[in-house]
């Protein structure tokens, strides 16, 4: 496809609304405020809607509008204020990404974009930890913030390998500053990225895939029988005397058991699987564990939507996600494409598994959107 000055810019907007939440810390530092994110990515819509010439994308306007249903038949069913307040973070967060995504074409300059603005996002949380102010920024969304990062570094070493030295001090640097300073959630994000990318991916023949496959077995079996992990986090700890909240929580793990450092998720799970009772079957409507645990979301994605739409509303997510996986595996005839969408889908799933919620995740939905689009776009792609 011919290279025009809008594709170039709608490649931008996308990069920056992937790493937006790391590229922003410095001014959310400056000014203790996260609706300094907000403002900028309504700023970024705007330019997205300039530069498009206010088109509205088809599938945009399908999931926006089926999205709304949702949310207005919801609000006259249970608490107008409750679910309107969601729908309103949902219109803030996730509708204005959709709409930058949804002018996406994934062509061979988009990766630069993301390149660049992966490379700007390490180089500011970097900045950030070494003047000291990872606790000002909070260890998750340090972590959540890098990881789109350590995600694009991947990729690169997946298609050039160690060819590019600077590539593999950046996938290094990055992963360490997300683990040590981080939380244990983007870990989560990163096996998932590889999982999804890595065994669908075309641009790795299958004698790479299966050298890779042992290859991470042995290591994996070699780090646990000779207890590698215990030794590299006490030469963090005892030699480097970097010792943070994340490391003490993987010592934990690590001396008491997987399930001995849940930071309160297991009551947490707990109590919502006693509010979706209430209602099992269809339902106790959006919004319903804030409404009753005050300053928490339900932390997982399945258990949101059992206590929010209860059985029924698993069923029809199942049958969503089955179509959306097909639409999703068309992707790979664009590698470039089937990446970003595999990114998405990891940074927003992962973490949706064990924080967050599906109606404030933007990753989430610009999959959405790119997904259903691939069909479009490859038609434009090949003219």
């Amino acid at each position: 496809m011919k290279k025009s000055r809008k594709d170039v810019i709608n490649a931008y907007l996308l990069s920056y609304s992937i790493f937006q939440f790391g590229l922003l810390q410095p001014l959310v530092v400056i000014m203790k405020s996260q609706w300094v994110i907000g403002v900028f990515l309504v700023l970024a819509t705007l330019v997205s809607i300039y530069v498009n010439r206010a088109k509205v994308n088809r599938n945009y306007l399908v999931v926006f509008f089926l999205v709304s249903i949702v949310f207005f038949s919801q609000s006259i069913i249970y608490s107008r204020v409750i679910v309107l307040g969601v729908y309103f973070e949902f219109i803030i967060k996730c509708a204005t990404t959709m709409y930058i995504a949804s002018f996406y074409r994934g062509s061979d300059y988009s990766g630069q974009a993301l390149t660049r603005l992966a490379i700007l996002n390490f180089v500011t949380l970097t900045i950030l930890l070494i003047l000291g102010y990872v606790k000002e920024v909070g260890y998750m969304r340090f972590g959540y913030s890098m990881l789109p990062s350590v995600l694009v570094f991947i990729h690169t070493f997946f298609i050039v390998g160690f060819r590019k030295k600077t590539n593999i001090i950046f996938l290094l640097l990055s992963i360490f500053e997300m683990i040590v300073y981080g939380s244990r959630g983007p870990i989560l994000c990163v096996l998932l990225f590889l999982f999804i990318y890595f065994m669908n991916t075309n641009q790795l023949s299958r004698s790479k895939k299966v050298f890779s496959i042992v290859t991470a077995g042995i290591t994996v079996f070699l780090a646990v029988y000779y207890n590698f992990v215990v030794r590299i986090m006490n030469f963090i700890i005892e030699d480097l005397k970097i010792y943070t909240y994340s490391l003490a929580k993987y010592k934990m793990q690590i001396e008491r058991g997987l399930f001995s450092a849940t930071s309160g998720r297991d009551m947490l799970y707990e109590k919502i699987i006693g509010i979706a009772k209430n209602n099992i079957f269809w339902g106790n409507g959006i919004g319903v564990v804030q409404s009753n645990i005050e300053g928490y979301t339900a932390h997982n994605m399945f258990l949101q939507i059992l206590v929010e739409f209860g059985i029924n509303g698993v069923i029809i997510g199942i049958v969503v996600s089955l179509v959306l996986i097909y639409f999703f595996l068309k992707t790979k005839r664009n590698p470039l494409y089937f990446f970003v969408c595999s990114l998405l889908l990891s940074l927003s799933i992962g973490r949706l598994l064990v924080s967050s919620d599906i109606w404030i995740r933007p990753e989430l939905w610009m999959a959405i959107v790119l997904i259903l689009n691939y069909n479009k776009v490859e038609k434009v792609v090949c003219k």
